[in-house]
C-alpha cells in the first residue's frame, strides 16, 4: 500500500501459491537457505526468531539475517519471554534443571486430518536476544513490550 519493493519467503507451498495469487513477490525456501538478495529491512515476526529452534542457534540464525542486510539495514523482530509460564501464584519459579533453556519448546501443527512432525520452536527473552545479537554483531533495541512479556525489537548492524 505504501509501493515498497517488498519479497517473501516461506516453506510453506499453500502460503507461496496464495503471496503469488496477490501479486506478491515470493520464493518458497527456507530462510537459512536464501542468499540471493540484500534488503533494507527484515522482518521476522509472529515469534519467527523460533525458527532457530534452538538456544544454541539464534547467534547462527541472526549472523545469516544480517548477512542478508544492506549496509544501513535493520531487522524488526519479536519474541516473548515466556517465564511468566513458570511462575506460581506467590510469585516464586518452578524450574526444571535438568531443562535446557525455558524458551525452548516443542510443536506440532494440526488442521483437520493433517499433523505436522514435531518440531523445535524458540522464545527468547530480551536480555538473551541482546547478548545473543552483539556475539554477531548487531544491538538489540527493544521497541516495545506488552503486558505478557511479548516485545517488538530492533536489531540494526554497529
Amino acid at each position: 500500500d505504501h509501493n515498497f519493493d517488498t519479497f517473501s519467503i516461506d516453506t510453506s507451498k499453500g502460503s507461496i501459491d496464495y503471496m503469488k495469487s496477490q501479486n506478491i513477490p515470493c520464493q518458497n525456501i527456507a530462510f537459512l537457505e536464501y542468499h540471493n538478495d540484500h534488503f533494507d529491512t527484515i522482518l521476522i515476526l509472529m515469534n519467527g526468531l523460533g525458527i532457530a529452534g534452538k538456544l544454541k542457534n539464534i547467534s547462527s540464525f541472526l549472523a545469516h539475517a544480517k548477512s542478508l542486510l544492506n549496509e544501513n539495514g535493520f531487522i524488526l523482530a519479536d519474541s516473548s519471554d515466556i517465564r511468566y509460564l513458570y511462575e506460581d501464584n506467590d510469585g516464586g519459579k518452578w524450574v526444571n534443571l535438568n531443562s535446557n533453556y525455558l524458551g525452548e519448546m516443542e510443536f506440532q501443527m494440526e488442521y483437520k486430518n493433517h499433523k505436522s512432525d514435531w518440531f523445535p520452536w524458540v522464545y527468547i527473552d530480551f536480555e538473551t536476544l541482546k547478548i545473543e545479537a552483539k556475539k554477531v554483531g548487531l544491538n538489540a533495541i527493544k521497541l516495545n513490550e506488552d503486558e505478557n512479556f511479548h516485545y517488538l525489537t530492533k536489531l540494526e548492524i554497529i
